[in-house]
């Protein structure tokens, strides 16, 4: 499966994902009627249960010089995510992130930019 996101959808995830990023501290509930915004954050961001979660992005880094914006490089992105609860209501998660950059053209891995 492909994800292809435009422009306003990503800029989109990205402001949603800054709003809810400070709320990752808080003690999450159990209360399923009431989610407090942690554990709201953690069942869309991760999972609601223990266990691994995996993600990957396939796209593209722009720059921005006055008003012209151009692509600079590609990227694949591939996390890994361990989310362990917590006995007191809080939960914890470990990551692994790997980036290649790639060259816009021929897709080849980039050693330098």
């Amino acid at each position: 499966m492909h994800l292809n996101l435009g422009r306003r959808a990503t800029v989109t995830l990205a402001i949603a994902g800054s709003l809810l990023h400070p709320i990752i501290g808080r003690a999450a509930t159990t209360d399923v009627a009431r989610p407090d915004t942690a554990t709201l954050y953690k069942k869309l961001r991760y999972r609601a249960d223990d266990g691994l979660l995996f993600w990957w992005l396939d796209g593209t880094k722009f720059g921005q010089m006055d008003a012209d914006i151009r692509p600079l490089f590609g990227m694949k992105v591939g996390t890994m995510a361990r989310v362990k609860n917590q006995p007191d209501g809080t939960f914890t998660v470990t990551t692994l992130e790997i980036v290649f950059y790639t060259d816009l053209e021929t897709g080849a891995f980039l050693k330098q930019w």
